[in-house]
């Protein structure tokens, strides 16, 4: 009875739906909301409960929302997904849950209404391509390249553009998972913007972080003709290092360094080991670090000029450009 419903809770991350959680304790749906109001579960939407000890996060009011959208039958056939800003954060592409619970079904389901819960329909969502189940307790979430397509209605291009490198250099996707999705969906909101965004990353070449996009763009409308993606730096062991950016042809080079990237000491530790490599590099390449805090600033644009035309001068005999 009781202890059946509280191990499926426990199975499931917490939130139940009220006829669900009657289903599973053989007791009433007025038995189970009873005894949810007289000892305080929570209870995010009228038809959801949680009982005591559910932790209360993001995740927990995501996990509560996709509940109240799926509605009494558990087993019912049609998804239920998280969309848009609410799938960025179950991909850990977004530091923050949004306020208001993003979820996508079928168009044939009619809108369910709910406090803080908002319900996208979709006529292209396909639950074996576009579905997921990530993290614990399991969230059913759109798969990246179906994200980048529900976020596309609601973003601007350089957010997309942002949104799409964070989840290629972490390696939950790639550009031409995107193109695939892309072209299977001929017809959906914001598809120029998606359009546009893979037009601006194969312009760019490789990129692999939103401060190395941004840095790139300002240098080069600065005057600094940057080669097109990243640069190859041979080394003395027969294998290749990869700069963010650069000018191959007078061995120069910049790395864009972020906290982000060095969240973990593996990240840091094999950008120690590339930085040494260049050290027995015979080429005199010269390579600058940038920051966040070396976007807008005049003074590093300075720095980028001086080394840019000292490499010249020293390789080519003659200022660059040439």
């Amino acid at each position: 009875m009781w202890s059946d419903l509280f191990e499926h809770c426990a199975e499931v991350g917490g939130p139940v739906h009220v006829h669900v959680a009657a289903d599973i304790s053989g007791l009433t749906v007025n038995t189970v909301r009873g005894r949810a109001g007289r000892e305080g579960w929570w209870q995010p939407y009228r038809d959801v409960v949680a009982p005591p000890g559910t932790p209360i996060d993001g995740r927990t009011r995501a996990l509560a929302a996709i509940v109240r959208a799926q509605g009494p039958d558990r087993d019912a056939p049609a998804p239920v997904a998280l969309t848009r800003w609410s799938g960025a954060a179950a991909h850990d592409v977004r530091s923050t849950w949004p306020t208001r619970v993003q979820v996508v079904v079928p168009f044939d389901r009619m809108p369910v209404r709910g406090a803080k819960l908002e319900v996208v329909r979709s006529r292209n969502l396909d639950p074996d391509r576009d579905i997921e189940v990530v993290g614990t307790p399991g969230l059913a979430v759109l798969r990246p390249p179906a994200l980048v397509r529900g976020l596309a209605a609601v973003v601007d291009v350089p957010t997309l553009t942002d949104l799409v490198i964070d989840l290629v250099q972490q390696r939950r996707m790639t550009l031409e998972d995107v193109l695939a999705g892309h072209l299977a969906s001929p017809c959906y909101p914001g598809r120029p913007k998606v359009t546009e965004v893979l037009r601006r990353l194969g312009a760019d070449g490789r990129t692999d972080s939103t401060l190395e996009r941004r840095l790139r763009r300002g240098l080069v409308a600065d005057g600094i003709p940057l080669d097109r993606g990243q640069v190859e730096v041979p080394c003395l062991d027969g294998r290749s290092l990869h700069l963010d950016l650069g000018i191959a042809r007078i061995c120069f080079g910049i790395e864009a360094t972020s906290m982000k990237a060095h969240s973990e000491r593996s990240q840091l530790r094999d950008d120690a080991r590339r930085a040494n490599q260049l050290a027995r590099v015979d080429d005199d390449w010269r390579v600058l670090q940038a920051t966040w805090e070396d976007l807008d600033s005049a003074a590093f644009r300075q720095l980028v000029r001086e080394v840019v035309a000292a490499q010249s001068l020293r390789h080519l005999g003659r200022p660059w450009p040439v």
